[in-house]
């Protein structure tokens, strides 16, 4: 992305350019859509190059764990297919794996990991949380569903719908289900 940046940097036998830029973000805190647009602008008016390819892979796979991140701090414990088989009354990875293929169980999964994980907090003892597969008929995306969910509302004083939820607020799952309408729409 910024190629020009990065050989300056290079040539200089540090980062000083990347280092005064990290300066004024911090010290001004712009918002992130005003950064997309200089960015935008810089990068119409300097291609990205063969060569910034691998570092704006890196810093998008770099943003995205650590959104990732954020949302699993707030959606609590995952459980591999096995577990999560074995708590649904003992079915089979296949049998989990088709659940999840049907849009009946919520599972997301990693780039950098190999299978899928569950959160915990779709079961209800031993089955899955009716409101479950009918979010997921709306939001049908694992990690796109599971951020709807645990990302915290102002219209709830920050809670979250799966806050709400786990704490059988009264009409938490229509609001929920009105809120993944019109965000699926």
């Amino acid at each position: 992305m910024m190629s020009s940046m990065s050989r300056s940097t290079e040539s200089a036998g540090g980062s000083p350019d990347l280092d005064a830029l990290a300066q004024v973000i911090r010290r001004f805190n712009p918002p992130v859509g005003a950064l997309a647009r200089i960015f935008a602008s810089y990068a119409n008016t300097h291609p990205v190059g063969e060569t910034d390819l691998g570092q704006l892979q890196a810093a998008l796979l770099e943003r995205g764990s650590t959104a990732q991140q954020a949302i699993l701090k707030r959606s609590g414990k995952l459980l591999g297919s096995v577990e999560f088989g074995r708590r649904l009354g003992r079915i089979s990875r296949q049998a989990v794996h088709e659940r999840k293929e049907k849009g009946k169980v919520l599972a997301i999964n990693f780039s950098n990991r190999r299978g899928d994980f569950f959160p915990e907090f779709q079961l209800d003892g031993s089955v899955v949380r009716a409101w479950v597969p009918a979010l997921l008929a709306r939001i049908p995306e694992g990690w796109s569903a599971l951020s709807f969910l645990t990302a915290g509302r102002p219209e709830f004083a920050g809670e979250s719908h799966l806050q709400r939820i786990l704490k059988n607020v009264p009409g938490a799952i229509d609001a929920m289900m009105a809120d993944a309408d019109a965000y699926a729409s």
